[in-house]
Parts: C-alpha cells; structure tokens; sequence
C-alpha cells in the first residue's frame, strides 16, 4: 500500500521571518510558507511527569509524516491542521526530522512539540 493513502490529514506550514518593528527592534513574525499541504499526526508516546506542586502534568509527544520533498525545517511551525475534517486549535512545532537511510525516501517524518497558545 502506497503512503499517500495513510498521509489523510491537512496542515498549513509557517516559518518565522524577522522583521523590525516601528523602534527597529527586531520580532519574530510567522508567514505562511506551504498551505493545504497532505500529513498524517500521530501520537508517539504519552507520559505524566510529576512538578513539584504535586500535580500531573500529562506529556505528548507526536510524529508527523508527510510526503517526501515538502520543504520543511526545524523552528518551522503547523497550524491549520485538520483530523477527519475536524480543524485543532493551536501550534505544532517542529523539535526534530528524522533522517531516512533507505534507497528511496517516500515520507518525511518530524517529531512535533504541540503548543496551545498561538506564539
């Protein structure tokens, strides 16, 4: 079975360009850089960590794969992203993309850090 048939979900791409604000302080400011762009999130591994308040904090981390030869780089960020044509809210961002070995490559696979605030 291809991997185009797994890749089912859609996500936009952002990357952060800096440009001088009306002080010429730089900021950071995120353009879209890829639109409507086929993935597929998944959920690696879930984890609670203890802080030292006693509470729970609950860990994810996720993999995302998308076809091979989309421009992406770490820093980038995925916003937009829609499951089962359900939009999620918030930000993932980019920690880590796996390096492939294989004579061919048919995906990339990134490991994402998700953020619930936007910036």
């Amino acid at each position: 079975m291809a991997i185009d048939a797994h890749l089912n979900h859609r996500c936009d791409i952002q990357r952060a360009e800096t440009m001088q604000d009306d002080y010429n302080t730089d900021i950071l400011t995120w353009k879209t850089h890829l639109a409507d762009v086929v993935c597929r999130l998944v959920i690696k591994e879930e984890r609670v960590q203890r802080t030292d308040e006693a509470e729970r904090a609950v860990i994810t981390t996720y993999a995302l794969m998308m076809r091979a030869g989309t421009d992406i780089k770490h820093g980038d960020q995925i916003v937009n992203l829609v499951i089962d044509g359900v939009a999620t809210p918030g930000v993932y961002r980019i920690d880590h993309i796996k390096p492939r070995r294989a004579k061919s490559q048919r995906h990339i696979t990134c490991t994402v850090e998700y953020f619930h605030d936007r910036r």
